[in-house]
C-alpha cells in the first residue's frame, strides 16, 4: 500500500496478484470495472439457442479468440483483475 509521500494507485491500490478478474450478473450488481456483453467488443456474438447450446458457443467464442491471437492478447491485457460485467 501507499505511504502520504507514495500513494497506492487509485485505479489499482492492491496488487495484481490480489485482485482476481471476477464476472458478475449485470442484471443484480451494478457495480464493475467493464461491461462485457453481446452490445461490447468483448461479448460472445454467438447466441445460446440460435447457435447452439451453452457449452457449444462458449467453445465457438474460445475458437474465434484462439484464431486472432491479437484480439486475444488485447483481452488479457484489457481484462485481467477487473470485475466484469
Amino acid at each position: 500500500m501507499g505511504t502520504e509521500s507514495n500513494p497506492p494507485c487509485q485505479e489499482h491500490p492492491l496488487p495484481p496478484f490480489s485482485m482476481p478478474t471476477t464476472v458478475v450478473n449485470m442484471d443484480k450488481t451494478d457495480v464493475f470495472d467493464v461491461r462485457i456483453d453481446r452490445a461490447t467488443k468483448w461479448g460472445n456474438p454467438y447466441k445460446r439457442g440460435r447457435d447452439g447450446t451453452r457449452e457449444e458457443v462458449i467453445r465457438m467464442y474460445r475458437f474465434l479468440l484462439d484464431a486472432y491471437p491479437d484480439m486475444k492478447k488485447e483481452a488479457k491485457r484489457e481484462l485481467r483483475n477487473k470485475v466484469l460485467g
